[in-house]
């Protein structure tokens, strides 16, 4: 968890000029993360969380995987021990336990093709597996 949640933090600034594109910054005022549309009993079943599953890349140095266990879907940092819980909030957005996070899946023509990471000015990483 801890390189995920560093990667959140420091790696926008580290290596912008290699990230992929950004999101716009959310509007001065506006909440960074919204208020939780599901409950905490709430979840989404494996099958609609497998789309999610998958390697997505920020640059050739890092990636993040993304798999679905017992129903959860779980974030997993080069180097970090241990896998890092995404808790829903909306069908393609969840929270990152540990640094309150929004990290959004992003669709194109139907499929999931990015990850982005709402901290800062947010970082876009894409789906590479």
């Amino acid at each position: 968890m801890k390189k995920l949640i560093f990667v959140c933090l420091l790696v926008p600034e580290l290596i912008m000029a290699e990230a992929a594109p950004v999101l716009p910054a959310p509007v001065s005022g506006a909440a960074s993360v919204p208020a939780l549309q599901f409950s905490k009993s709430d979840t989404l079943a494996t099958d609609s969380l497998q789309r999610y599953a998958g390697v997505y890349q920020l640059n050739e140095q890092f990636a993040i995987t993304v798999s679905v266990e017992d129903g959860k879907l779980y974030g997993l940092a080069p180097g970090d021990a241990e896998k890092t819980a995404f808790s829903p909030v909306a069908k393609n957005k969840f929270i990152i336990e540990g640094p309150q996070t929004e990290v959004e899946f992003l669709e194109e023509n139907g499929q999931v093709h990015y990850m982005f990471v709402n901290m800062q000015e947010g970082t876009k990483l894409k789906k590479v597996r």
